[in-house]
């Protein structure tokens, strides 16, 4: 980071002030992130008001920094979010303390700071995002509320790592983090070296688990279907599927079985599970977290192709996975013109229509509330689009467009009655804006692609 010295402004840097603080003999430091910072907050540095905020304190009396971990983009408010929900500040030794800091002595300061910790107050201090879990473990054995890093004795509100101690940790978690790099391209590549092999009549291979206890753990796990978890197995299939290129020539035909085999058994499990809980009065919730496991389901709802961009979706927050206040089931988008298309899923059980007079229903209100919902969800995303495109690079290969953000809601099953039906007919026909899908119409879907694959099975 580049110094700022007193009445200097360097383009791009916050503007950092100093001020007496409230105990004597220490003092505030104050940033006020940058301009472009504040524009990824989706503020005008121009016309919207954000107040700079306290970022770390210098305590010449006990030769303390402390920090206090917040995220600088600010909220549509101004206001600024801690980064870790117990600990709210992390401190260290100030070595020849000055007794009147400037900015220029405040932002030397952090000099003194072990490794492991954060430089650049225009993106907030604190420790990396790879030792988070350090903190965590303080916050789950101490009451402590702040973590001092250093060989001094501690204050009354803080916990004591030395300097020694945490770099052993942090040293210790960059070795687990080679160790399970070097066992997970292991697990991926001798998967699916023997998954190959045994398309093409060859012998399989043992893993290779090397002399190291944590290597082996993280092999042994990784490669067990009964503990392997969702990210390791679409990592695995990711992987098969890159080999498959590799020996499609030389075997096709049995590339064409396994795909098929593949493709039939996931459909057939995803069949099952969903008429088992179609019989079943599931909350909202759990349906949710049905197509989160293979949200290519939800594909039948549209009229074209489509890839699933991301699961439960804060669109009317700071970022699309992260605090907000509207939140959108799914969030998919066009394969073809990348355009984002928004879901919201109800209960099957969830009530279409109800009676107007005789032989006309209109609209159950949780079927008009949920046009409504996902309909208001789009507007929170759309308006806030360029804020989302910004903070999850929707670029190139990644690119979300917002052309006309479509919007499905998945919703009851079909009427039996005729009348019941005629009228739900008609007004999901004419609810310009919004698809409404029935999760038993889901299902048939499901099951006429299932029954396609199965007669055009390779034999």
């Amino acid at each position: 980071m580049a110094r700022r010295i007193p009445g200097q402004r360097i383009e791009g840097a916050p503007e950092i002030t100093v001020k007496p603080g409230n105990v004597p003999g220490s003092w505030d430091v104050y940033v006020k992130p940058s301009e472009e910072r504040i524009k990824d907050g989706g503020l005008d540095p121009d016309t919207d008001k954000v107040e700079p905020v306290v970022l770390y304190t210098l305590d010449e009396t006990n030769e303390r920094v402390r920090l206090y971990p917040v995220y600088t983009r600010p909220e549509p408010d101004g206001s600024f979010t801690p980064k870790h929900k117990k600990i709210t500040a992390i401190s260290f030794d100030w070595f020849d303390a000055d007794p009147n800091p400037d900015e220029t002595a405040a932002d030397m300061a952090l000099d003194f700071q072990p490794d492991g910790l954060t430089r650049d107050p225009n993106f907030g201090l604190g420790i990396k995002k790879e030792y988070r879990f350090v903190l965590d473990a303080v916050a789950e054995h101490s009451d402590k509320d702040v973590l001092y890093i250093g060989d001094g004795d501690p204050m009354d509100d803080e916990f004591k790592l030395s300097l020694d101690a945490f770099g052993d940790l942090i040293t210790e978690i960059d070795r687990i983090d080679r160790r399970a790099q070097v066992a997970e391209n292991e697990v991926k590549a001798t998967t699916s070296y023997n998954v190959v092999a045994e398309v093409v009549g060859a012998e399989s291979r043992p893993f290779r688990l090397g002399r190291n206890e944590i290597r082996q753990l993280i092999q042994k796990y990784a490669a067990d279907p009964d503990y392997r978890d969702l990210d390791a197995q679409t990592e695995l299939v990711t992987e098969l599927g890159r080999s498959a290129r590799t020996f499609a020539q030389q075997a096709p035909e049995a590339t064409e079985k396994l795909i098929s085999e593949l493709e039939l058994t996931r459909l057939e499990l995803a069949s099952k599970e969903f008429e088992e809980l179609m019989a079943k009065n599931h909350n909202e919730n759990k349906w949710q977290k049905f197509f989160e496991v293979d949200p290519f389901l939800l594909s039948f709802a549209f009229g074209y192709p489509v890839i699933c961009v991301n699961g439960q979706s804060y669109v009317g927050g700071r970022r699309i996975d992260g605090k907000g206040e509207k939140i959108g089931d799914f969030l998919y988008k066009n394969s073809i013109n990348n355009n984002a298309a928004l879901i919201e899923i109800k209960k099957p059980q969830s009530p279409l229509v109800k009676k107007y007079r005789d032989g006309v229903y209109g609209p159950h209100d949780e079927l008009s509330g949920g046009v409504t919902q996902v309909l208001d969800q789009r507007y929170h995303f759309a308006r806030r689009f360029p804020l989302h495109q910004s903070d999850n690079d929707w670029h190139g290969e990644n690119e979300v467009a917002d052309y006309e953000i479509d919007c499905v809601l998945i919703v009851g099953t079909m009427p039996t009655d005729k009348d019941q039906r005629r009228s739900f007919q008609l007004y999901r026909k004419n609810s310009h804006g919004v698809r409404i899908v029935t999760f038993d119409e889901v299902l048939e879907m499901l099951k006429n692609l299932l029954e396609y694959l199965q007669t055009a099975k390779p034999s």
